[in-house]
């Protein structure tokens, strides 16, 4: 899975450095008005995709024992981006209300993103891999499907 994304990894990232400065440059009142908004979840976002990164780099460096940790790392960094990508989705969403159903909306939101990248992820390895590990992607594609009795959302 390492060899299938490495090439690609690292832009997923750099769009969203990318968007916020567009976003400051361009609309300098909105870019206050959304980070303002979503300060929190735009720190353990960029928490979790340092984790990420972090990670991904140590696995490739770390000996053979150690490399199962680097995977957990990588995958908790992976979700509490995602999640966090959801919230602020959610929160986006409904305008940025503050309200107990807003709230359950935005978390609604990160966990169906986080299921949403799951299923991409998947379908990425088996566009790029073969065999057993192809196996395994196409089961937790058809897993993460829409209208999938087990799927998240």
């Amino acid at each position: 899975m390492v060899r299938a994304i490495g090439p690609f990894w690292d832009a997923n990232e750099t769009w969203l450095v990318l968007g916020v400065g567009i976003l400051l440059t361009a609309f300098p009142f909105a870019h206050g008005i959304i980070l303002g908004a979503l300060y929190l979840p735009v720190a353990v976002m960029l928490l979790g995709l340092t984790l990420r990164g972090v990670s991904f780099d140590f696995r490739s460096k770390a000996p053979t024992n150690r490399q199962p940790f680097w995977n957990r790392m990588f995958v908790l960094g992976s979700l509490i981006a995602a999640l966090a990508q959801g919230w602020m989705l959610g929160r986006y969403v409904l305008g940025f209300e503050d309200s107990g159903t807003a709230r359950l909306f935005a978390a609604l939101i990160a966990i169906c993103l986080a299921a949403g990248y799951v299923l991409l992820g998947a379908t990425w390895l088996i566009i790029k891999t073969e065999g057993t590990l192809q196996t395994r992607a196409v089961s937790w594609s058809l897993k993460r499907s829409p209208g999938s009795p087990s799927g998240f959302c």
